[in-house]
């Protein structure tokens, strides 16, 4: 309900309340924009090639669709990363309380 709010009465906002409402992610002084957006993009690597690379596909082609072929495509890219090696890795890592080290593969 909030965005059809926003949507139907372009009401402007601020910065700090686009955090409040979720629009963006953080807000930051300009000057550490830049070391904001590699902490972000450090905290998704620590994550697998290939895992990104699916969750990815799935948001972008399912935001394109109906719910049940939404669901599909997810089931899908899931499915692709069930037998990679980054995910034995992180199966492994888990279980040994270690950092995984992934491979892309």
């Amino acid at each position: 309900m909030r965005a059809k709010e926003l949507i139907l009465t372009a009401r402007r906002f601020n910065a700090a309340e686009a955090k409040e409402l979720g629009v963006v992610l953080d807000v930051v002084e300009q000057e550490r924009l830049m070391d904001a957006c590699k902490e972000l993009a450090g905290r998704m690597t620590r994550n697998g090639p290939v895992a990104i690379r699916q969750a990815k596909f799935a948001i972008n082609e399912g935001m394109n669709t109906d719910l049940n072929t939404g669901i599909k495509i997810e089931s899908k890219a899931y499915e692709l990363t069930i037998d990679t090696e980054d995910r034995l890795e992180a199966l492994a890592a888990f279980a040994e309380k270690r950092e995984p080290e992934f491979k892309g593969k």
